[in-house]
């Protein structure tokens, strides 16, 4: 019986040990915990999970407890899978890899709290969510919304900071040195209740300069019914999805081709995502008008390069000076052909997309760029049609809340230069809301404001 004890007892304790190991480990892998991926709008009809780290969405981890990017809120009508930052440019003095991609999210990785992006918080970072509305528990004068989320991040960590040990390796990633501030903010005004606007202001922190440089947003958006479909079935879910681009609108947009099953409802809405602006402008560029000029648009079939199509292969690499469909910075230098645009609006499939602007030739040390987007959810304006048809009637309320967000953001930039000339400065920000009256600064995100609610007291 000696011998039998003495090797159950050396398998308890192999046991122990390994799950003691398997712990170490599991904590070891995980993101420094300042980094937050529970938060999500919750006001408006746009609930969007928003990060610390680069990224939208939540890869439909938490479903149902916790919307990706769910409309309209309390819907189960999801619309994002996920989202992430993306920032290319060349590094003028580097050795070797001198051009590079920082990716908050890609199609090429799985990206979670759990597992490591190339962005990552400094210990003690945290977002912070503050509201334009004094009846709000998170009241703030400095507040542009009535939510917005605030965060800092960087790519310049190749271990994921901890406290107190040696981070995991975050694999294949050349920082380019760079913080990011990021700002979302959102609305529950009737009009303004169907966009999210995010801000990103990404400052060269490197002792280098940055050439060429372009800010880009990756999207898997997939609109489905999970009422009545489960996300990650497969090509149920993710393949039946159409996808368009809005030049003019600086809008890449998708929406549900075909319904899950025949007799099932059909979700019948889209997504949008809109660049509203740039400060400074891209070299080259002048007035918010011609933004269009250099902004670009990407679609390609999600981690294949299987298809006979090379320009729909996905980007497996940053920089691939001989095939450009490979490389990650040259879709973000260049739109797909019209040939190819025209091909993924007109055939459905499990693609990803980008939109993207540049470049900024030159970014010096401590310089700092900014571009805003919108994120827009909206109805089907003609169901009478076929949700699979995309007819610009069927795109009027999504058209409608860009032009809202749009006019959002512009605020006082009637001529839309990046500048307050003369007669433009009308208004100006104070706790909760705006006033009238200048006060020398270009005022943004300005929207028309019912008064506040009268004290009332009737007998």
């Amino acid at each position: 019986m000696k011998p039998q004890r003495y090797w159950i007892g050396i398998i308890v304790v192999c046991i122990v040990t390994s799950l003691i190991v398997e712990r170490g480990i599991a904590q070891q892998l995980r993101k420094v915990a300042d980094a937050v991926g529970t938060n999500y709008t919750s006001v408006g009809q746009i609930q969007l999970t928003i990060t610390n780290y680069g990224t939208l969405g939540t890869r439909n981890q938490n479903w149902p407890t916790q919307p990706s990017c769910v409309y309209p809120a309390g819907s189960l009508i999801e619309h994002m899978y996920q989202s992430g930052l993306w920032l290319g440019g060349q590094l003028r003095n580097a050795q070797d890899d001198a051009i590079r991609v920082t990716t908050g999210s890609c199609d090429r990785v799985s990206t979670s709290p759990l597992t490591n992006a190339e962005f990552t918080t400094d210990i003690g970072s945290t977002m912070v969510e503050r509201s334009s509305l004094s009846s709000a528990s998170t009241f703030s004068i400095n507040a542009i919304s009535h939510q917005d989320f605030v965060a800092d991040y960087t790519d310049r960590y190749t271990r994921v900071p901890t406290s107190g040990a040696v981070g995991d390796s975050i694999v294949n990633h050349h920082p380019l040195g760079v913080t990011v501030h990021q700002e979302s903010y959102a609305w529950n005004f009737p009009y303004a209740n169907d966009f999210v606007i995010i801000s990103y202001t990404i400052k060269n922190i490197n002792t280098d300069t940055i050439d060429n440089f372009y800010i880009g947003l990756w999207s898997d958006n997939v609109v489905r019914n999970t009422n009545y479909v489960r996300p990650a079935v497969g090509s149920s879910y993710y393949a039946q999805c159409g996808e368009g681009y809005d030049s003019l609108g600086r809008m890449m947009y998708t929406y549900e081709a075909s319904p899950f099953a025949s007799g099932t409802p059909q979700a019948y809405s889209y997504i949008g995502v809109s660049l509203l602006g740039a400060t400074p402008f891209p070299d080259g560029i002048y007035y918010e008008s011609d933004l269009h000029k250099q902004t670009y648009y990407n679609a390609w079939f999600y981690s294949s390069s299987s298809s006979a199509m090379q320009d729909l292969w996905s980007p497996s690499q940053d920089y691939d000076a001989n095939a450009a469909y490979n490389s990650r910075y040259t879709r973000m230098s260049q739109s797909l052909s019209t040939d190819m645009i025209t091909y993924v609006h007109q055939h459905p499939g499990n693609y990803t997309t980008l939109l993207s602007v540049g470049p900024w030739k030159t970014l010096l040390p401590g310089d700092s760029v900014q571009i805003v987007l919108a994120v827009i959810c909206a109805d089907n304006a003609n169901k009478a049609l076929s949700e699979s048809k995309d007819d610009t009637s069927q795109r009027v309320y999504l058209n409608a809340a860009r032009k809202w967000a749009q006019r959002c953001y512009d605020g006082e930039d009637v001529n839309g230069n990046d500048m307050l000339d003369p007669g433009e400065d009308v208004v100006h920000r104070v706790p909760g809301g705006i006033a009238t009256g200048p006060d020398g600064m270009l005022t943004r995100y300005v929207l028309p404001t019912p008064p506040s609610q009268p004290h009332v007291h009737a007998e």
